[in-house]
């Protein structure tokens, strides 16, 4: 197993979203040993954990990866999420609300060759804009 380096910040923007059930986060993931972007991850490599596990299940809807400027052919190893939340009684989805700040843990599982799973996480808080 090899380490990930794993950073996120909120990509939140007033003027570009509007949906109060979805709160934006870019991330990137890259070899601690080399620094090499990691490329090809989808949703289902990303984890996220809350202390509001009890309340709230907090869950990654997609992600899309982006490409290097300007000629936007090369993989950049940074990641566009979704995250939703549902409440935890009764799974409907839970709208954020304008200036709350939530905390996350991020977990990134990457698989290498022969079976080897590359790991890294990282912790963040972000708020929202929405509404």
């Amino acid at each position: 197993m090899a380490r990930l380096i794993v950073d996120a910040v909120s990509q939140e923007s007033k003027s570009v979203h509007d949906d109060s059930y979805v709160l934006l986060l870019f991330v990137s993931v890259s070899q601690a040993d080399t620094g090499a972007p990691v490329n090809g991850l989808g949703h289902e490599h990303f984890k996220v954990c809350s202390p509001l596990g009890a309340v709230f299940e907090i869950n990654i809807l997609g992600s899309q990866e982006v490409d290097w400027e300007p000629a936007d052919t090369e993989a950049a190893g940074c990641y566009s999420l979704r995250i939703v939340r549902k409440w935890a009684h009764s799974g409907e989805l839970s709208e954020w609300n304008k200036l709350e700040s939530s905390c996350f843990g991020l977990q990134v599982h990457a698989p290498g060759e022969h079976g080897v799973v590359h790991m890294g996480q990282t912790a963040l808080r972000l708020e929202s804009l929405t509404r």
